[in-house]
């Protein structure tokens, strides 16, 4: 102990005064580490070369190698992100893409066999016969005029005969048949524009419908379905067709309905899906074979006189070719496809970004919808931006660098007077000093480096003291960290036990949540109100049904769709607490009239639907019918009240040859609205001639939808003029549909059904937007315009809108009018409702400088008391009066009652419908103060309205 006290004596005071020194050396060691340890471990034959490293070259090694590490790690960071809005692009995009061809192609395939089972039911319920080949003629003619995305239908009989009809591209038929008389020879005929046999166009020997795939598959499967896809009788193209064997009462063939259709139409909507930039899309079958793609190639060869499919992997087209061989390297059986599946490929040293969707059918289709998007189409801006980062990068590695070799430099040097300083100090040389005149943190470490050999002495006494008294500190946490272990293990305890109450709880809750599932599963398939099945149960249920009675035919059920009589007066006028206890009454009653197999469901609001199994015949199906509507005549007695309603009930059988549980849902709801129009409180079963118009008006509905989309629109604007002066004071903008195929269409042949469908709201909205545009372009056009109206047409379901004011408002914001009113025409029947709305509505209007105008006035007979309840500025006289004024009638008192009345009431009047100048000279001389009809000018479109315009102010 003696001999190493004097050691000990020297050692302590000379730690203390380095600590300074060690204290601003640290921030040079925080950055040397990494990279040392990093030389050190990784490369130890370079170990003895960074021990020779100098000071100032340690500190700028690592700072320039951070900065490149953070050069490399921006720059792949940059990449990897603009790869990954690249993939989330192109993923948004495949998905868009392939809903819309997955939703147009099942459209379009539905429509084959919902033409099928139309004809088979015109069939089976003796519309029309199979024998009969002038009215299978007249009849199918009717069905393509009715089905516009079918170009042909056709018949073969079990006999040998044949007739089909084919829609030719310049809207003309062609007759094809095959009878006794023509002794197996195929005539082909030009049918006149009445539908009657015109000029033989070709004839051919030895064609029997029994020999050809289509009649064949249809006899083999005995229920509707696609044929394989085979080369079309004399045309060079690919085809499949939707079949339905037709069967008499005893199940014996009589032959096969066929609506082809041919594979180039499936190409032609593809082509038409722009996918990006230069993206495709094919399909393909689970065999490779190429069905369709949008590139101008053909799925199929000439070789010779014959043609051959090609498989996706043989195709001409290189991108469908390589899209193909990928997925083929990635999954060698495309029968496992199952759900949707990415991939990416590179080709030409270019990537592609690949969307494979499965697209089946129940009867018989099973194929893979391919979409292909280069890479190239959203990379270029994302490489661009990847290259100005790097060069940004780069250029501030440039600045760091030389930014650290000076900053080190102005470090390094008083440092390197410190350490020469330190190892004077280490020999016994304690009367150093260090000139530095600096303020900074060296400046101040050099003065305390100055007053260390001053204080060595002092520093090594007290630091031994320090020593013992840390010693004796550490004995007492030594016994302090004990005792804490102790108290540690007692809380361990104690948490230990409380987890336990923790997991009995966690049981009882995993308890709840599995009765809150089953409680969520009966939810879902039962409706809240009345507990009785819902819609989701009842599709389900039926389905089942359609396939079980695919097996057992001779197996009946039928649907009968009930819609309550009245239940929207009670529901009004008793309260809604009254009508939902109805309708669990209701729900009760139907419930005790049915068979334990049977099903009773609520649709929705005052809907029900029941389901019968296992019927005898349409006799058991209408008795039972008859009952409900007997037993819900009875009163119900709700809140001491007696209450009565009806029902009104529409029947469909399963012999009507089902294939889709919604089609049988709808076809009863065709059938109970019958039932409502025959006076309501009865039973209706549906027939073939409720069915043709229903599905009829479904198609047109759905045109109409699709000519929203594809904005087939147009305006016409109808010059309205001065009598008195004969100048032009404004146009009525006149909708019309430019239909593909039925061109133009008047708005009395779709208004209806838009404003049923609720579609008119888009339609009107749409109207008065471009009414507007074509406004602002002619105030830009002719900035000296006179003041002129323009006239828009307002349906009555516009007036429901809550946000009417506030949509017409803005669209006005975006097209400044200058000189232009504008003017919302309603009918006057549409004006006798008004009672329903709030007339602050009109006045709403009126503030945002809208004018109002009675249309059609006269027709409604009741309006003339209430006129000056509303802010009206014009009336429309109806055409059906100015019609009356003729050379040699009077025609004209109720033209000048009206004139006089709106004169009184500070209204203009508007005559419309003229067309002679006997009808203008009256009209003028009864004081009518504007026109318009064909006498005036036809409606016009845009260029023409110009013209007109120029023509009038010049």
């Amino acid at each position: 102990m003696h001999n190493s006290l004097p050691i000990t004596y020297y050692l302590l005071p000379i730690t203390y005064y380095l600590l300074p020194i060690t204290y601003y050396l640290l921030p040079i060691t925080y950055y040397l580490l990494p990279i040392t340890y990093i030389t050190y471990y990784l490369f130890p034959t370079r170990r003895s070369t960074l021990v020779k490293l100098s000071l100032r070259q340690l500190l700028v090694i690592p700072f320039v190698l951070q900065i490149a590490i953070f050069v490399g790690i921006t720059g792949f960071f940059s990449y990897r992100n603009g790869q990954k809005a690249v993939n989330d692009l192109a993923n948004q995009l495949h998905e868009e893409i392939s809903s819309r061809i997955e939703l147009d192609l099942r459209t379009h395939l539905n429509t084959a066999h919902i033409m099928n089972e139309t004809n088979r039911n015109a069939v089976t319920q003796e519309f029309i016969s199979l024998k009969d080949f002038t009215s299978l003629k007249r009849f199918f003619l009717g069905q393509l005029h009715a089905f516009h995305t079918i170009d042909y239908v056709a018949w073969g009989s079990e006999q040998g005969e044949y007739i089909g009809i084919k829609r030719l591209k310049n809207q003309q038929f062609n007759l094809e048949i095959v009878q006794t008389s023509t002794q197996d020879w195929f005539h082909i005929y030009r049918l006149t524009e009445t539908g009657e046999r015109g000029k033989l166009l070709e004839k051919l020997p030895n064609y029997d419908p029994r020999r050809r795939p289509w009649y064949q598959a249809a006899t083999k499967s005995k229920t509707a379905i696609w044929t394989p896809i085979y080369f079309w009788f004399l045309q060079e193209t690919l085809a499949m067709d939707a079949v339905l064997p037709v069967y008499d009462s005893e199940e014996r063939l009589l032959g096969v309905l066929d609506t082809p259709l041919s594979l180039s139409e499936i190409s032609d909507f593809l082509r038409d899906v722009k996918i990006g930039k230069s993206g495709q899309s094919f399909i393909m079958e689970r065999s490779g074979m190429l069905v369709a793609s949008s590139s101008a190639s053909n799925p199929f060869i000439i070789k010779g006189d014959k043609l051959e499919r090609v498989k996706a992997v043989d195709s001409y087209n290189i991108l469908i070719r390589e899209t193909a061989k990928n997925l083929q390297n990635k999954i060698t059986n495309f029968e496992s496809i199952q759900e949707s599946i990415s991939l990416d490929f590179k080709w030409d040293q270019q990537r592609y970004i690949v969307k494979i969707v499965p697209f089946s059918d129940p009867r018989g289709i099973d194929w893979l919808i391919c979409i292909v998007v280069p890479e190239r189409d959203f990379m270029d801006l994302i490489i661009h931006n990847t290259r100005v980062t790097f060069f940004l990068c780069i250029i501030a590695l440039i600045i760091a660098t030389i930014l650290g070799i000076i900053t080190a430099r102005r470090i390094t040097a008083p440092l390197i007077q410190l350490s020469q300083a330190s190892q004077a100090i280490a020999k016994g040389e304690l009367d150093q000093n260090i000139e530095l005149n600096r303020e900074d943190e060296i400046g101040i470490l050099a003065k305390s480096f100055n007053q260390i050999a001053m204080r060595l002495n002092r520093a090594f006494e007290e630091l031994e003291i320090r020593v013992e008294a840390r010693t004796n500190e550490l004995k007492e946490a030594k016994v302090a960290i004990k005792n804490y272990n102790k108290q540690l293990e007692e809380r361990v305890y104690q948490r230990t036990a409380e987890l336990s109450l923790a997991i009995e709880d966690l049981q009882k809750t995993q308890t709840e949540l599995l009765k809150q599932e089953e409680k969520l599963k009966f939810d879902a398939f039962h409706d809240s109100l009345t507990g009785l099945p819902n819609r989701a149960y009842l599709l389900n249920k039926i389905q089942d049904l359609i396939e079980f009675n695919q097996k057992e035919k001779n197996y009946l059920y039928a649907v009968l769709f009930l819609d309550l009589d009245r239940f929207k007066v009670i529901n009004d006028s008793l309260g809604h607490l009254v009508g939902d206890e109805l309708l669990k009454s209701v729900a009760h009653r139907l419930k005790s009239e049915i068979k334990p197999q049977d099903t009773v469901a609520r649709l929705g609001g005052d809907e029900f639907i029941i389901l019968l199994e296992n019927i005898q015949d349409e006799g058991e199906v209408t008795d039972t019918a008859q009952r409900i509507i007997e037993q819900l005549k009875r009163p119900f007695y709700i809140s001491q009240k007696q209450i009565f309603t009806g029902v009104s009930i529409g029947i469909t059988l399963s012999s009507m040859g089902y294939s889709q549980a919604e089609s049988m849902i709808r076809d009863a709801d065709i059938a109970m609205y019958n039932a409502k129009h025959l006076g309501k409180g009865c039973y209706q079963v549906l027939t073939y001639a409720m069915q043709i118009p229903a599905l009829q008006r479904l198609e047109q509905e759905n045109q109409l939808r699709q000519a929203l989309v594809r904005q087939e629109f147009i305006l016409n604007y109808q010059p309205i003029i001065s009598l008195i002066t004969g100048k032009l004071t404004g146009f009525e903008v006149l909708i019309r549909w430019n239909h593909p195929v039925k061109k133009i269409i008047s708005p009395c042949d779709f208004i209806q059904i838009a404003e049923e469908t609720g579609l008119i709201q888009i339609i009107d909205l749409w109207v008065f937007k471009q009414a507007c545009y074509q406004i602002n372009n002619w105030n830009q056009q002719f900035p000296n315009l006179p003041p002129l109206t323009m006239n828009i047409n307002l349906s009555p379901v516009d007036l429901k809108q809550t946000n009417l004011v506030e949509n017409l408002q803005e669209i006005i914001d975006d097209n400044p009018l200058k000189n232009w009113k504008l003017k919302l025409e309603i009918t006057e029947t549409c004006f006798l409702e008004t009672l329903t709305f709030e007339k602050k509505l009109m006045y709403q209007l009126r503030a945002i400088g809208i004018e109002l105008c009675i249309d059609d006035f006269g027709t409604g007979y009741s309006s003339l008391s209430r006129l000056h309840n509303f802010p009206l500025c014009t009336l429309k006289i109806d055409r059906s009066f100015v019609r009356e004024i003729q050379p040699k009638t009077k025609g004209a008192e109720i033209i000048h009652t009206i004139i006089m009345l709106a004169h009184s009431l500070g209204m203009d009047v508007v005559a419309e419908g003229i067309e002679t100048k006997i009808q203008l000279e009256k009209l003028t001389e009864l004081g009518c103060n504007y026109g318009q009809g064909y006498l005036i000018s036809k409606p016009l479109d845009h260029f023409q309205a110009t013209e007109f315009l120029i023509s009038q102010v010049g």
